[in-house]
């Protein structure tokens, strides 16, 4: 037990002195970070307009288009005055030039397109209140704000001129614009607690996917170690005064508290940089609440996942003599870490169905699919004990074929084993 721990020390602190985890600590939360907040801050920066030619045949519509317009520009900037509060008027400002056709023809028009003289145009049909869709014109379809923003104001339009031919009063206008908001509340333990369902939901993604990069990334370190040592010949060393097995688990627990400790690391950052806005989300009911057991269970199915997927990837380092051909083999290995985020839709959309249920009693996707239900809607206790009782059983079986495989295959070298060697190797 004191040379495993020996090697779980070396091992730990090994990977946390390298550059490569300070690096990937550091700059992951900065990527993250980046890719959230450098598009909101450009968009806020940029207001970009778009000329839209309006053939109106019967002449009646584009009055009525540039009211609209009028209209949407001040319920954009009233609505972008309400903090936290959700609007039907908020839309991304993008500002819409119009302009009245002088009869151009078709063709006419489409040249002034390809020419940049303006960046399209609609044609407004003659039954033009009874229409369900207007055909616009333009070179590039892809700016979904600009299409966004001119979809606003013809329905605008076509809201307003209903309400005139039906002689509406303004009262009557408000009353038919106004749309029901969900206000959620998530009922666990008896209680009901405000939470805003897009919050939940990205938490839960996001905090899935920690689980799912970390077991992937931490268990591959795990192979490429092995065989590292194998390649260099220094396991023959260690070999000489450490059992085969302690060598295995010291190594696989020493990357796993690295793996732990860079968490720790994210996690803290994370809520340094959200500190200002947490009382603000805590207010609005936008922040989601996690339990000190969910945060518990995190760790146990890290664990548990990590050591699965981990001995699997050792025992892959020790059968072969290159990185190219463990890799060929490990992608076996990646398959039942993929399956679980193909099926994380339909166990988000329906945690309790028979499906969810059975997926996550298999042990090998338990780590991922079981702690996503926790997440979701907490399964009933039975199901988590038996999970992590079937979980533990195949975890010692899996560490037990493996420590073999590794304690033959570190010293092998040459040819690649066949399934009848392995078994060998297995029975020995």
């Amino acid at each position: 037990m004191d040379r495993m721990l020996v090697i779980f020390k070396k091992e730990y602190l090994q990977k946390v002195k390298s550059l490569g985890f300070w690096l990937t600590t550091i700059l992951m939360p900065v990527f993250m970070f980046g890719i959230m907040i450098v598009p909101m801050l450009l968009m806020t920066r940029q207001k970009p307009t778009i000329t839209v030619t309006v053939v109106d045949p019967g002449g009646v519509v584009y009055p009525a288009l540039l009211a609209a317009q009028e209209e949407r520009s001040e319920a954009v900037k009233n609505s972008n005055t309400q903090v936290g509060k959700t609007s039907i008027d908020h839309q991304p400002e993008v500002a819409v030039v119009f302009k009245k056709s002088s009869g151009e023809s078709p063709e006419v028009l489409q040249k002034k397109v390809e020419e940049k003289t303006i960046d399209g145009y609609v044609v407004i049909p003659e039954d033009f209140l009874k229409a369900s869709e207007i055909e616009f014109y333009a070179r590039n379809l892809s700016n979904i704000t600009a299409i966004q923003a001119l979809e606003s104001i013809l329905n605008r339009t076509q809201f307003a001129m209903k309400t005139r031919a039906l002689n509406l009063s303004p009262g009557d206008k408000d009353f038919l614009r106004a749309r029901l908001e969900i206000k959620g509340f998530k009922v666990e333990k008896g209680k009901a607690k405000e939470e805003g369902a897009l919050a939940g939901f990205f938490a839960v993604m996001a905090i899935f996917m920690t689980l799912y990069m970390l077991i992937l990334i931490y268990g591959s370190f795990i192979m490429r170690a092995v065989l590292e040592e194998k390649s260099t010949r220094v396991v023959e060393i260690l070999i000489s005064s450490v059992p085969p097995f302690q060598l295995l688990m010291g190594k696989i627990l020493g990357v796993a508290a690295a793996g732990l400790t860079q968490t720790a690391v994210w996690i803290g950052t994370a809520v340094l940089l959200s500190a200002g806005a947490l009382p603000f989300a805590a207010s609005t009911g936008a922040l989601p609440s996690f339990t000190a057991l969910q945060l518990v269970f995190f760790v146990v199915f890290f664990v548990m996942g990590y050591l699965l997927f981990a001995s699997l990837y050792a025992a892959v380092g020790a059968m072969f003599n290159n990185e190219q051909e463990a890799q060929q083999a490990a992608t076996i290995i990646v398959i039942p870490i993929i399956v679980p985020v193909i099926m994380m839709q339909m166990v988000i959309a329906d945690p309790s169905s028979t499906a969810s249920v059975v997926i996550s009693l298999i042990p090998i996707f338990t780590p991922l699919i079981m702690y996503l239900r926790i997440l979701v809607e907490t399964p009933p206790a039975w199901q988590i004990a038996l999970s992590l009782v079937l979980t533990t059983a195949t975890l010692i079986g899996v560490i037990y074929v493996s420590g073999k495989i590794y304690r033959t295959g570190i010293l092998m070298y040459g040819k690649r084993p066949n399934l009848k060697e392995l078994w060998r190797w297995v029975r020995a």
